[in-house]
């Protein structure tokens, strides 16, 4: 996986979201902190993948990302919030809003900024509305394109799941640029889909896609322009195989008696991957004198008979499969003897 660095450290990341602990983010509960992490995290990604931004540019659009939503906390952001009474919420802050919220970090060193950059980050947090006046007093060349990616960001981590009129138009948008694709487990959220998305992630990394943000129904994975896709048939043949290691692992070998077949359901069907799951239970219990030799000849019989090759004929030049069939049968040691 090609994963990228941020500009911004996680410790100067939390000191500069403490101020937020206490607001919320929007009127379902989520808090305001957490909405604008999740915001950063996606932003520096995207960042990181434009060619045309600078490590400062990335700098100042990872602060911005921090800081986007500060307008909400305002005391009469917060309480429409509260209420949940559905009111238009402006909350888009002002440069000196920006510059109160900032300037503690710039005065503990937190994070060093020049003169001009709380402007900047101010123009680039400016992706809710943009009225006409604030268009004229932005002094950013084509500042738009740097709101444009804070709004991609804010997006994606607005989602509950995926949305894919949404994030079509963020391809388009980054077409030529790099990538964006999904994996989407299209089922409700199970401990089976979560196993399929960990998985599907596993392979996507490996060609060098990076995750960017994770829902309950899929991902959504950022790559370069070449990047390639895995292959979904082994993506899910991957899965199978997962799903029946662990029925494997479950399954209890009873090898006291040649009469208890081993090698039944699931694993009559894959034998080589059930023995390969148990592979070290039968290494210990080929060693034991009295249960080994049951274990080892129940397992061959089985075989033979599901692999369809035991015909009368073979029963009658090998006469070894013969016996041990028998013995596997009804009154199974009578007939073998």
């Amino acid at each position: 996986m090609h994963a990228t660095v941020a500009m911004l450290s996680l410790e100067q990341v939390k000191a500069i979201l403490r101020p937020q602990y206490e607001y919320l983010a929007k009127s379902s509960g989520e808090v305001l902190w957490l909405h604008s992490f999740s915001v950063w995290s996606i932003l520096h990604k995207l960042a990181a993948r434009i060619p045309r931004f600078t490590d400062e540019d990335r700098l100042l659009l990872e602060i911005s990302a921090l800081v986007h939503d500060i307008g909400k906390m305002r005391a009469k952001s917060q309480d429409i919030l509260k209420e949940n009474v559905g009111s238009k919420l402006p909350h888009t802050a002002t440069q000196n809003e920006m510059k109160t919220y900032l300037q503690p970090f710039i005065d503990n060193k937190t994070i060093h900024l020049e003169d001009g950059d709380i402007r900047r980050i101010w123009e680039f947090a400016l992706h809710h509305h943009i009225s006409d006046d604030q268009q004229k007093r932005a002094r950013t060349p084509s500042f738009g394109i740097y709101a444009e990616v804070v709004r991609y960001a804010d997006w994606l981590s607005s989602m509950s799941r995926l949305d894919m009129t949404t994030i079509r138009q963020i391809q388009n948008s980054l077409q030529g640029i790099c990538k964006l694709t999904v994996f989407s487990v299209g089922r409700h959220p199970s401990p089976a889909t979560y196993n399929l998305l960990q998985l599907a992630t596993e392979f996507f990394h490996e060609l060098g896609w990076e995750t960017l943000v994770v829902f309950d129904d899929g991902a959504v994975f950022i790559g370069r322009n070449e990047s390639q896709l895995p292959e979904r048939k082994k993506i899910a043949k991957s899965f199978t195989t997962q799903l029946n290691q662990e029925l494997f692992e479950g399954i209890s070998i009873q090898n006291k008696f040649m009469r208890y077949e081993i090698l039944s359901g699931p694993a009559k069907e894959n034998p080589y991957l059930f023995l390969s799951t148990r592979r070290k239970e039968y290494i210990d219990k080929l060693g034991d004198t009295e249960l080994g030799p049951v274990l080892f000849l129940r397992t061959l019989m089985d075989i033979y008979k599901h692999s369809g090759v035991l015909t009368s004929k073979v029963r009658e030049v090998k006469c070894m499969l013969d016996i041990l069939s028998k013995a596997g049968g009804p009154n199974g040691i009578t007939k073998a003897k």
